[in-house]
């Protein structure tokens, strides 16, 4: 990773540490394809990953309704590109900063998580299970874990992304310059988006089997389109990296000294000989030597 894109990631991250609010880029201009590195930077940063949104995607029809929110940020800040505070349909409240290149929309960041006041949120919580096949306890539930009150307060905190919306615009700028295809705003999905939404499922679903046909449906695409997409953005196979993952929760869990068959059924191997095997090629020691 660029060392330049590796200061994006941190300065995002420690916000989001400090403050408890999740910040996303909205991108209207294919900027993130336009290279791998900018991509792996801010990939955690793409989408909303607050497990309310991610029941919701979960949906084809609200899947295509969130990208329709995503144009519609996008046509308001056309006519005037300056901060606003709006809700979604969902019930989540956000602060959405626009990002400008030579006076141009190119991105956004949205920020915070805020809920609904009063008694509104229940019934709109209500309809969204009635039109569609959620179930409102699991709704409900993940709404409030994913939810926190608004407070004036978080506008001084706000004001710290302004040299983020700075930096975009300027890596924007050198993309130009070097030449690389920036893609027109399109109602079309972006190949990002659908890969965040792969990288974030997987990362909660690691330790559980998981198809590629599992995968794309979530992501609501073609097998062979996530295939080839994921291979391009990740340069690894899918096995390769639900392994990685695996093999990364396993070495947390080595640490707390848990015996070597537990660990390997507890992050998803059903083998604890091929277990060792994948821990041996990843890390080029055995899990025992890892352990001591």
């Amino acid at each position: 990773m660029a060392l330049a894109y590796e200061g994006l990631r941190q300065f995002l991250q420690q916000f989001q540490k400090e403050t408890g609010l999740n910040v996303v880029i909205k991108d209207f201009v294919g900027l993130l394809d336009g290279g791998t590195e900018l991509f792996e930077a801010v990939q955690d940063f793409y989408i909303h990953k607050q497990p309310y949104c991610m029941y919701i995607k979960s949906n084809p029809r609200l899947w295509d309704y969130c990208l329709l929110e995503k144009k519609m940020i996008y046509d308001k800040l056309l006519k005037e590109p300056v901060p606003f505070y709006g809700r979604c349909y969902t019930g989540i409240c956000e602060y959405v900063v626009p990002i400008l290149y030579k006076g141009k929309v190119i991105a956004a960041l949205t920020v915070g998580n805020y809920r609904m006041e009063g008694e509104n949120i229940e019934k709109k919580l209500q309809r969204m299970a009635a039109n569609n096949p959620l179930d409102l306890h699991e709704l409900s539930k993940n709404y409030y874990e994913s939810t926190i009150d608004w407070n004036p307060l978080y506008m001084d905190q706000i004001q710290k992304l302004q040299v983020v919306t700075e930096y975009i615009s300027l890596t924007y700028g050198n993309l130009l310059e070097n030449q690389q295809k920036i893609a027109k705003v399109s109602s079309e999905i972006s190949k990002p988006y659908i890969l965040s939404h792969a990288l974030e499922y997987l990362r909660i679903h690691h330790k559980e089997e998981i198809s590629l046909e599992e995968l794309a449906r979530f992501c609501h695409c073609s097998k062979s389109y996530l295939s080839h997409q994921f291979k391009k953005y990740t340069q690894m196979t899918l096995k390769t990296y639900i392994n990685n993952l695996r093999i990364n929760s396993a070495k947390e869990l080595l640490k707390e000294g848990a015996s070597i068959t537990e660990i390997a059924f507890l992050v998803g191997f059903k083998d604890s000989n091929y277990f060792s095997k994948v821990f041996r090629q990843l890390e080029h020691i055995t899990p025992t030597e890892f352990q001591n």
